[in-house]
Protein backbone atom coordinates (compact mmCIF):
# COMPACT_ATOMS: atom_id res chain seq x y z
CA UNK A 1 0.00 0.00 0.00
CA UNK A 2 2.41 2.40 0.65
CA UNK A 3 4.05 1.89 -3.05
CA UNK A 4 0.97 2.37 -4.17
CA UNK A 5 0.66 6.03 -1.99
CA UNK A 6 3.43 7.10 -3.87
CA UNK A 7 2.00 6.11 -7.66
CA UNK A 8 -0.96 8.38 -5.72
CA UNK A 9 1.48 11.34 -5.11
CA UNK A 10 3.34 10.90 -8.82
CA UNK A 11 -0.40 11.11 -10.38
CA UNK A 12 -1.14 14.10 -8.69
CA UNK A 13 0.41 16.22 -7.29
CA UNK A 14 3.66 15.63 -9.18
CA UNK A 15 1.93 15.32 -12.54
CA UNK A 16 -0.07 18.53 -11.05
CA UNK A 17 3.57 20.25 -10.87
CA UNK A 18 5.17 19.00 -14.09
CA UNK A 19 2.29 20.47 -16.69
CA UNK A 20 2.59 23.76 -16.04
CA UNK A 21 6.45 23.26 -16.94
CA UNK A 22 5.53 21.94 -20.08
CA UNK A 23 7.98 19.08 -19.80
CA UNK A 24 6.30 16.07 -21.93
CA UNK A 25 8.82 13.79 -21.61
CA UNK A 26 8.79 13.87 -17.69
CA UNK A 27 5.24 13.87 -17.74
CA UNK A 28 5.62 10.65 -20.01
CA UNK A 29 7.89 9.08 -17.68
CA UNK A 30 5.35 9.30 -14.59
CA UNK A 31 2.70 7.89 -16.54
CA UNK A 32 4.98 4.98 -17.57
CA UNK A 33 6.31 4.47 -14.38
CA UNK A 34 2.89 4.44 -12.98
CA UNK A 35 1.57 1.85 -15.29
CA UNK A 36 4.41 -0.45 -15.01
CA UNK A 37 3.76 -0.32 -11.43
CA UNK A 38 0.27 -0.94 -11.38
CA UNK A 39 0.33 -3.68 -13.96
CA UNK A 40 2.64 -5.71 -12.49
CA UNK A 41 0.59 -5.41 -8.94
CA UNK A 42 -2.12 -7.61 -7.56
CA UNK A 43 -5.18 -7.53 -9.11
CA UNK A 44 -7.21 -7.37 -5.53
CA UNK A 45 -7.23 -3.55 -5.77
CA UNK A 46 -9.12 -3.46 -9.37
CA UNK A 47 -12.89 -2.83 -7.99
CA UNK A 48 -11.36 0.55 -5.68
CA UNK A 49 -8.49 2.89 -6.05
CA UNK A 50 -6.07 0.81 -8.20
CA UNK A 51 -8.94 1.25 -11.00
CA UNK A 52 -8.59 5.06 -10.80
CA UNK A 53 -5.00 4.90 -10.65
CA UNK A 54 -4.70 3.11 -13.71
CA UNK A 55 -6.92 5.48 -15.16
CA UNK A 56 -5.26 8.26 -14.22
CA UNK A 57 -1.95 7.25 -15.70
CA UNK A 58 -3.48 6.23 -18.81
CA UNK A 59 -4.98 9.82 -18.96
CA UNK A 60 -1.88 11.30 -18.00
CA UNK A 61 -0.21 9.07 -20.93
CA UNK A 62 -3.08 10.52 -23.37
CA UNK A 63 -2.82 14.11 -22.49
CA UNK A 64 1.40 13.57 -23.49
CA UNK A 65 0.22 11.91 -27.00
CA UNK A 66 -2.28 14.49 -27.40
CA UNK A 67 0.45 17.43 -26.75
CA UNK A 68 2.41 15.63 -29.37
CA UNK A 69 -0.40 15.59 -31.96
CA UNK A 70 -0.08 11.64 -31.62
CA UNK A 71 -3.96 11.39 -32.05
CA UNK A 72 -4.10 7.72 -32.60
CA UNK A 73 -2.12 6.81 -29.04
CA UNK A 74 -4.45 9.04 -27.27
CA UNK A 75 -7.50 7.96 -28.31
CA UNK A 76 -6.56 4.06 -27.27
CA UNK A 77 -4.96 5.64 -23.84
CA UNK A 78 -8.60 7.62 -22.79
CA UNK A 79 -10.60 5.05 -24.28
CA UNK A 80 -8.56 2.24 -22.13
CA UNK A 81 -9.18 4.73 -18.78
CA UNK A 82 -12.77 4.73 -19.83
CA UNK A 83 -12.70 0.70 -19.60
CA UNK A 84 -10.71 0.34 -16.90
CA UNK A 85 -13.39 2.67 -14.96
CA UNK A 86 -15.85 0.93 -15.53
CA UNK A 87 -14.36 -1.56 -13.46
CA UNK A 88 -13.97 0.41 -10.08
CA UNK A 89 -15.95 0.84 -7.45
CA UNK A 90 -18.51 3.25 -6.14
CA UNK A 91 -17.21 3.34 -2.43
CA UNK A 92 -18.08 6.93 -1.06
CA UNK A 93 -14.08 6.93 0.09
CA UNK A 94 -13.27 6.84 -3.65
CA UNK A 95 -16.17 8.87 -4.96
CA UNK A 96 -14.67 12.22 -5.31
CA UNK A 97 -11.34 10.67 -7.25
CA UNK A 98 -14.02 8.39 -9.43
CA UNK A 99 -16.10 11.06 -10.21
CA UNK A 100 -13.17 13.48 -10.98
CA UNK A 101 -11.72 11.04 -13.22
CA UNK A 102 -14.78 9.63 -15.15
CA UNK A 103 -15.39 13.69 -16.27
CA UNK A 104 -11.69 14.41 -17.52
CA UNK A 105 -11.69 10.86 -19.21
CA UNK A 106 -14.82 12.14 -21.01
CA UNK A 107 -13.65 15.26 -22.13
CA UNK A 108 -10.33 14.10 -23.69
CA UNK A 109 -12.90 11.78 -25.34
CA UNK A 110 -14.90 14.65 -26.46
CA UNK A 111 -12.25 16.96 -27.37
CA UNK A 112 -10.44 14.08 -29.52
CA UNK A 113 -14.13 13.89 -31.01
CA UNK A 114 -14.53 17.59 -31.80
CA UNK A 115 -10.84 18.01 -33.74
CA UNK A 116 -11.99 14.88 -35.49
CA UNK A 117 -15.28 17.18 -36.56
CA UNK A 118 -17.31 14.50 -35.08
CA UNK A 119 -19.68 16.64 -32.97
CA UNK A 120 -22.43 14.02 -32.21
CA UNK A 121 -19.50 12.02 -30.36
CA UNK A 122 -18.04 15.44 -29.09
CA UNK A 123 -21.55 16.34 -27.48
CA UNK A 124 -22.15 13.16 -26.58
CA UNK A 125 -18.77 13.01 -24.33
CA UNK A 126 -19.26 16.61 -23.38
CA UNK A 127 -22.46 15.58 -21.66
CA UNK A 128 -21.24 12.73 -20.09
CA UNK A 129 -18.73 15.15 -18.68
CA UNK A 130 -21.52 17.92 -17.14
CA UNK A 131 -23.08 14.51 -15.78
CA UNK A 132 -19.81 13.60 -14.03
CA UNK A 133 -18.84 17.17 -12.92
CA UNK A 134 -22.48 18.11 -11.44
CA UNK A 135 -22.65 14.73 -9.23
CA UNK A 136 -18.90 16.26 -8.08
CA UNK A 137 -19.93 19.55 -7.12
CA UNK A 138 -23.05 18.10 -4.77
CA UNK A 139 -20.04 16.23 -3.07
CA UNK A 140 -17.38 18.92 -3.24
CA UNK A 141 -19.32 22.28 -2.06
CA UNK A 142 -16.32 23.95 0.31
CA UNK A 143 -13.57 23.24 -2.11
CA UNK A 144 -15.59 23.62 -5.34
CA UNK A 145 -13.79 21.39 -7.57
CA UNK A 146 -17.63 19.98 -8.83
CA UNK A 147 -18.05 23.97 -9.81
CA UNK A 148 -14.89 23.90 -11.73
CA UNK A 149 -15.43 20.64 -13.21
CA UNK A 150 -19.67 21.66 -13.69
CA UNK A 151 -17.99 24.74 -15.65
CA UNK A 152 -15.21 23.37 -17.74
CA UNK A 153 -17.84 20.97 -19.30
CA UNK A 154 -20.63 24.01 -20.19
CA UNK A 155 -17.80 25.40 -21.90
CA UNK A 156 -17.29 22.81 -23.82
CA UNK A 157 -20.75 21.95 -24.71
CA UNK A 158 -21.06 25.74 -25.89
CA UNK A 159 -17.86 24.87 -28.49
CA UNK A 160 -19.79 22.50 -29.64
CA UNK A 161 -23.37 24.40 -30.20
CA UNK A 162 -20.81 26.87 -32.09
CA UNK A 163 -19.58 24.51 -34.16
CA UNK A 164 -23.35 23.31 -34.98
CA UNK A 165 -23.97 26.97 -36.16
CA UNK A 166 -25.96 27.38 -32.29
CA UNK A 167 -24.11 31.14 -31.75
CA UNK A 168 -26.48 31.80 -29.20
CA UNK A 169 -26.70 28.85 -27.09
CA UNK A 170 -22.67 29.07 -27.36
CA UNK A 171 -22.61 32.00 -25.49
CA UNK A 172 -25.37 31.13 -22.99
CA UNK A 173 -23.29 28.35 -22.19
CA UNK A 174 -19.65 30.46 -22.31
CA UNK A 175 -21.65 32.88 -19.46
CA UNK A 176 -22.39 29.85 -17.57
CA UNK A 177 -19.08 28.79 -17.24
CA UNK A 178 -17.79 31.98 -16.39
CA UNK A 179 -20.22 32.33 -13.67
CA UNK A 180 -18.79 28.68 -12.21
CA UNK A 181 -15.95 29.98 -12.31
CA UNK A 182 -16.21 33.33 -11.15
CA UNK A 183 -18.11 31.24 -8.08
CA UNK A 184 -14.97 29.00 -7.68
CA UNK A 185 -12.67 31.85 -7.62
CA UNK A 186 -14.87 33.20 -4.58
CA UNK A 187 -14.15 29.99 -2.67
CA UNK A 188 -10.79 30.25 -3.40
CA UNK A 189 -9.09 33.60 -5.14
CA UNK A 190 -5.53 32.45 -5.17
CA UNK A 191 -6.55 29.12 -7.58
CA UNK A 192 -4.44 29.42 -10.75
CA UNK A 193 -6.60 26.68 -12.66
CA UNK A 194 -9.68 28.39 -11.77
CA UNK A 195 -8.10 31.22 -13.49
CA UNK A 196 -6.76 30.11 -15.90
CA UNK A 197 -10.35 28.52 -17.13
CA UNK A 198 -12.05 31.71 -16.67
CA UNK A 199 -9.59 33.12 -18.92
CA UNK A 200 -10.05 30.22 -21.50
CA UNK A 201 -13.79 31.12 -20.92
CA UNK A 202 -13.59 34.49 -22.20
CA UNK A 203 -11.04 33.50 -25.12
CA UNK A 204 -14.37 31.39 -26.57
CA UNK A 205 -17.10 34.11 -25.65
CA UNK A 206 -14.70 36.77 -27.41
CA UNK A 207 -14.27 34.32 -30.11
CA UNK A 208 -17.68 33.85 -30.67
CA UNK A 209 -18.19 37.57 -30.34
CA UNK A 210 -15.94 38.54 -32.97
CA UNK A 211 -17.33 35.88 -35.18
CA UNK A 212 -21.17 37.02 -34.29
CA UNK A 213 -19.91 40.70 -36.02
CA UNK A 214 -19.42 42.18 -32.76
CA UNK A 215 -15.36 43.39 -32.73
CA UNK A 216 -15.44 46.06 -29.92
CA UNK A 217 -17.30 43.36 -27.51
CA UNK A 218 -14.54 40.64 -27.99
CA UNK A 219 -12.06 42.77 -27.62
CA UNK A 220 -13.03 43.67 -24.50
CA UNK A 221 -13.03 39.91 -23.20
CA UNK A 222 -9.71 39.39 -24.90
CA UNK A 223 -8.32 42.15 -22.86
CA UNK A 224 -9.66 40.77 -19.59
CA UNK A 225 -8.30 37.22 -20.53
CA UNK A 226 -5.05 38.68 -21.34
CA UNK A 227 -4.76 40.27 -17.70
CA UNK A 228 -5.81 37.49 -16.17
CA UNK A 229 -2.79 35.29 -17.84
CA UNK A 230 -0.54 38.36 -17.57
CA UNK A 231 -0.70 38.87 -13.81
CA UNK A 232 -0.18 34.78 -12.95
CA UNK A 233 2.56 34.31 -15.67
CA UNK A 234 4.16 36.87 -13.79
CA UNK A 235 3.57 35.17 -10.29
CA UNK A 236 5.31 31.92 -12.03
CA UNK A 237 8.35 32.56 -13.95
CA UNK A 238 9.70 29.70 -15.34
CA UNK A 239 6.49 27.54 -15.98
CA UNK A 240 6.61 27.29 -19.84
CA UNK A 241 2.68 26.70 -20.03
CA UNK A 242 1.78 30.20 -18.59
CA UNK A 243 4.25 32.01 -21.27
CA UNK A 244 1.75 29.67 -24.17
CA UNK A 245 -1.48 30.97 -22.30
CA UNK A 246 -0.34 34.48 -22.54
CA UNK A 247 0.76 34.18 -25.92
CA UNK A 248 -2.63 32.89 -26.93
CA UNK A 249 -4.08 35.55 -25.42
CA UNK A 250 -1.78 38.15 -26.64
CA UNK A 251 -2.55 36.51 -30.61
CA UNK A 252 -6.22 36.82 -30.20
CA UNK A 253 -5.99 40.54 -28.94
CA UNK A 254 -3.79 40.83 -31.75
CA UNK A 255 -6.39 39.38 -34.12
CA UNK A 256 -9.32 41.39 -33.16
CA UNK A 257 -7.39 44.93 -33.32
CA UNK A 258 -5.96 43.96 -36.94
CA UNK A 259 -9.90 43.44 -38.23
CA UNK A 260 -10.29 46.34 -36.72
CA UNK A 261 -7.64 48.04 -39.23
CA UNK A 262 -5.42 49.38 -35.95
CA UNK A 263 -1.82 48.98 -36.39
CA UNK A 264 -1.36 48.15 -32.62
CA UNK A 265 -2.46 44.74 -33.56
CA UNK A 266 0.94 43.99 -35.20
CA UNK A 267 2.73 44.73 -31.64
CA UNK A 268 0.41 42.44 -30.06
CA UNK A 269 1.39 39.79 -32.23
CA UNK A 270 4.99 40.59 -32.38
CA UNK A 271 4.48 40.03 -28.06
CA UNK A 272 2.32 36.81 -28.76
CA UNK A 273 5.15 35.53 -31.38
CA UNK A 274 7.97 36.08 -28.91
CA UNK A 275 6.18 34.28 -25.65
CA UNK A 276 5.18 31.15 -27.97
CA UNK A 277 8.69 30.93 -29.11
CA UNK A 278 10.06 30.98 -25.47
CA UNK A 279 7.51 28.37 -24.70
CA UNK A 280 8.98 26.07 -27.61
CA UNK A 281 12.39 26.46 -26.55
CA UNK A 282 11.69 24.92 -22.85
CA UNK A 283 9.81 21.62 -25.06
CA UNK A 284 10.62 21.34 -28.37
CA UNK A 285 8.32 18.21 -28.43
CA UNK A 286 5.00 20.06 -27.38
CA UNK A 287 3.67 20.05 -31.00
CA UNK A 288 0.63 22.09 -29.93
CA UNK A 289 2.78 25.06 -28.81
CA UNK A 290 5.05 24.63 -32.34
CA UNK A 291 2.06 24.55 -34.11
CA UNK A 292 0.59 27.72 -32.55
CA UNK A 293 3.88 29.55 -32.15
CA UNK A 294 4.08 29.16 -36.72
CA UNK A 295 0.47 30.19 -36.83
CA UNK A 296 1.22 33.52 -35.23
CA UNK A 297 3.97 33.92 -37.22
CA UNK A 298 1.82 33.25 -39.96
CA UNK A 299 -0.68 36.02 -38.77
CA UNK A 300 2.16 38.28 -37.90
CA UNK A 301 3.43 38.31 -41.96
CA UNK A 302 -0.30 38.27 -43.15
CA UNK A 303 -1.24 41.24 -40.86
CA UNK A 304 1.53 43.01 -42.07
CA UNK A 305 0.55 42.99 -45.63
CA UNK A 306 -2.93 43.41 -45.28
CA UNK A 307 -2.05 46.67 -43.00
CA UNK A 308 0.03 48.32 -45.47
CA UNK A 309 3.72 47.08 -45.30
CA UNK A 310 3.70 44.24 -48.09
CA UNK A 311 7.17 43.41 -48.51
CA UNK A 312 8.00 43.10 -44.79
CA UNK A 313 4.61 41.03 -44.42
CA UNK A 314 5.98 38.66 -47.85
CA UNK A 315 9.90 38.95 -45.71
CA UNK A 316 7.96 37.52 -42.85
CA UNK A 317 5.56 35.05 -44.31
CA UNK A 318 8.78 33.66 -46.37
CA UNK A 319 10.83 32.68 -43.41
CA UNK A 320 8.41 31.24 -41.85
CA UNK A 321 7.79 28.52 -44.66
CA UNK A 322 11.20 27.94 -44.00
CA UNK A 323 11.15 26.96 -41.34
CA UNK A 324 8.07 25.06 -41.67
CA UNK A 325 10.36 22.73 -44.35
CA UNK A 326 13.46 22.59 -41.94
CA UNK A 327 11.10 21.54 -39.49
CA UNK A 328 9.87 17.48 -38.02
CA UNK A 329 8.74 16.30 -41.66
CA UNK A 330 6.27 14.43 -39.56
CA UNK A 331 4.78 17.44 -38.67
CA UNK A 332 4.71 19.51 -41.11
CA UNK A 333 5.53 17.92 -44.77
CA UNK A 334 4.73 19.40 -48.04
CA UNK A 335 1.47 19.25 -47.67
CA UNK A 336 0.46 20.26 -44.32
CA UNK A 337 -1.82 22.28 -43.17
CA UNK A 338 0.26 25.09 -41.43
CA UNK A 339 2.67 25.08 -44.83
CA UNK A 340 -0.73 25.41 -47.28
CA UNK A 341 -1.65 28.58 -44.78
CA UNK A 342 1.32 30.45 -45.16
CA UNK A 343 1.70 29.34 -49.01
CA UNK A 344 -1.71 30.88 -49.91
CA UNK A 345 -0.87 34.04 -48.17
CA UNK A 346 2.45 33.95 -50.34
CA UNK A 347 0.59 33.37 -53.21
CA UNK A 348 -1.63 36.41 -52.90
CA UNK A 349 0.94 38.77 -51.86
CA UNK A 350 3.45 38.32 -54.67
CA UNK A 351 0.96 38.42 -57.26
CA UNK A 352 -0.49 41.37 -55.74
CA UNK A 353 2.47 42.65 -56.12
CA UNK A 354 3.18 41.79 -59.57
CA UNK A 355 5.75 39.40 -58.68
CA UNK A 356 4.43 36.74 -60.81
CA UNK A 357 6.98 33.99 -60.67
CA UNK A 358 6.94 33.10 -57.27
CA UNK A 359 3.58 33.75 -57.15
CA UNK A 360 3.31 30.90 -59.72
CA UNK A 361 5.47 28.75 -57.81
CA UNK A 362 3.53 29.05 -54.74
CA UNK A 363 -0.05 28.52 -56.72
CA UNK A 364 1.71 25.15 -58.55
CA UNK A 365 2.33 24.00 -54.71
CA UNK A 366 -1.07 24.96 -53.81
CA UNK A 367 -2.44 23.00 -56.73
CA UNK A 368 -0.19 20.11 -56.26
CA UNK A 369 -1.71 19.95 -52.73
CA UNK A 370 -5.24 19.94 -53.64
CA UNK A 371 -4.44 16.87 -56.18
CA UNK A 372 -3.05 14.93 -52.62
CA UNK A 373 -6.41 16.30 -51.17
CA UNK A 374 -8.50 14.43 -54.04
CA UNK A 375 -6.25 11.02 -53.41
CA UNK A 376 -5.95 11.19 -49.54
CA UNK A 377 -9.74 12.65 -48.62
CA UNK A 378 -7.49 14.71 -46.42
CA UNK A 379 -7.52 18.75 -46.89
CA UNK A 380 -4.79 20.68 -45.75
CA UNK A 381 -6.74 23.94 -47.55
CA UNK A 382 -9.13 26.12 -45.18
CA UNK A 383 -11.90 27.75 -47.27
CA UNK A 384 -9.91 30.68 -46.03
CA UNK A 385 -6.84 29.36 -48.05
CA UNK A 386 -9.09 28.56 -51.36
CA UNK A 387 -10.63 32.07 -51.62
CA UNK A 388 -6.69 33.24 -50.95
CA UNK A 389 -5.87 30.65 -54.04
CA UNK A 390 -8.73 31.71 -56.13
CA UNK A 391 -7.67 35.66 -55.93
CA UNK A 392 -4.12 34.90 -56.80
CA UNK A 393 -4.99 33.08 -59.79
CA UNK A 394 -7.28 35.41 -60.74
CA UNK A 395 -4.30 38.46 -60.36
CA UNK A 396 -1.91 36.64 -62.25
CA UNK A 397 -4.20 36.21 -65.25
CA UNK A 398 -5.14 39.30 -65.23
CA UNK A 399 -8.49 37.83 -65.25
CA UNK A 400 -11.59 39.93 -63.19
CA UNK A 401 -12.61 37.19 -60.49
CA UNK A 402 -16.54 36.04 -60.43
CA UNK A 403 -18.90 37.90 -57.54
CA UNK A 404 -19.49 36.83 -54.86
CA UNK A 405 -23.36 38.06 -53.99
CA UNK A 406 -23.51 37.06 -49.74
CA UNK A 407 -24.44 40.75 -49.22
CA UNK A 408 -27.31 40.05 -51.43
CA UNK A 409 -28.29 36.24 -50.64
CA UNK A 410 -27.04 36.25 -46.76
CA UNK A 411 -26.56 32.35 -47.00
CA UNK A 412 -29.79 31.67 -45.28
CA UNK A 413 -30.61 34.41 -43.68
CA UNK A 414 -27.14 34.93 -41.82
CA UNK A 415 -24.65 37.99 -41.84
CA UNK A 416 -21.27 37.09 -43.82
CA UNK A 417 -18.14 37.01 -41.41
CA UNK A 418 -15.48 39.73 -41.71
CA UNK A 419 -13.63 37.36 -43.61
CA UNK A 420 -16.30 36.66 -46.44
CA UNK A 421 -16.77 40.58 -45.95
CA UNK A 422 -13.61 41.44 -47.12
CA UNK A 423 -13.06 38.99 -49.62
CA UNK A 424 -15.99 40.13 -51.73
CA UNK A 425 -14.85 43.49 -51.31
CA UNK A 426 -11.60 42.63 -52.70
CA UNK A 427 -13.15 40.47 -55.33
CA UNK A 428 -15.53 43.88 -56.24
CA UNK A 429 -12.39 45.97 -56.58
CA UNK A 430 -10.32 43.86 -58.48
CA UNK A 431 -13.69 43.76 -60.84
CA UNK A 432 -13.63 47.55 -61.21
CA UNK A 433 -17.02 47.85 -58.86
CA UNK A 434 -16.92 50.31 -57.04
CA UNK A 435 -20.33 50.88 -56.26
CA UNK A 436 -19.95 47.32 -54.81
CA UNK A 437 -17.08 47.71 -53.11
CA UNK A 438 -18.60 51.12 -51.57
CA UNK A 439 -21.78 49.10 -50.22
CA UNK A 440 -19.29 46.48 -48.63
CA UNK A 441 -17.28 49.12 -47.03
CA UNK A 442 -20.20 50.84 -45.29
CA UNK A 443 -21.26 47.28 -43.70
CA UNK A 444 -17.56 46.32 -42.62
CA UNK A 445 -17.64 50.04 -40.86
CA UNK A 446 -20.51 49.71 -39.86
CA UNK A 447 -19.43 46.74 -38.07
CA UNK A 448 -16.95 48.65 -36.58
CA UNK A 449 -14.01 46.40 -39.03
CA UNK A 450 -11.21 47.80 -41.19
CA UNK A 451 -13.39 49.17 -44.05
CA UNK A 452 -10.52 50.29 -46.23
CA UNK A 453 -8.52 46.52 -46.32
CA UNK A 454 -9.21 46.43 -50.62
CA UNK A 455 -8.53 50.15 -51.05
CA UNK A 456 -4.88 49.50 -49.18
CA UNK A 457 -4.54 46.19 -51.06
CA UNK A 458 -5.02 47.36 -54.40
CA UNK A 459 -3.19 50.31 -53.88
CA UNK A 460 -0.16 48.05 -53.14
CA UNK A 461 -0.66 46.43 -56.20
CA UNK A 462 -1.60 49.52 -58.58
CA UNK A 463 -4.82 47.71 -59.43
Amino acid sequence: MQAEGLVGVMLGDLADKLRPLGRLDLLETVGDEAMRYLSAASTSSDAGIGAIQRARALRTLGEVYVQRQQTEQAGQAFAEAERTLQQASSDPADLTDLLFEQGNVAYWLGYLDLQANDLAGAGQHFGDYLVHAEALQAITTESGLGLLETSYALNNLGTVAEAEGNRIDAIKFYESSIDLKKAALRIDPSNDEAIIGLADSLSWIGSALLRDNRPAAAQTRFAEQLTLVRDVRQRRPGEASWLWYEGIAQQFLGRVAVAMGDQDGLNELRSASNLLEEAVRSDPSNMTWKTDFYSVRTELGWSRLVLGTADVGLQELTRVLRQLQADDIDHFGQHSRAQAKVKSRLAFGFALLGKLAPAETMLEELNSARTTEAESGESPLSEFDRELLALSASVVARQAPDATPLLRTGQGGRVPSEDELQFSALRAGLRGDRSELKRIQDVLGGFGYDAVRADRLLRLGKL
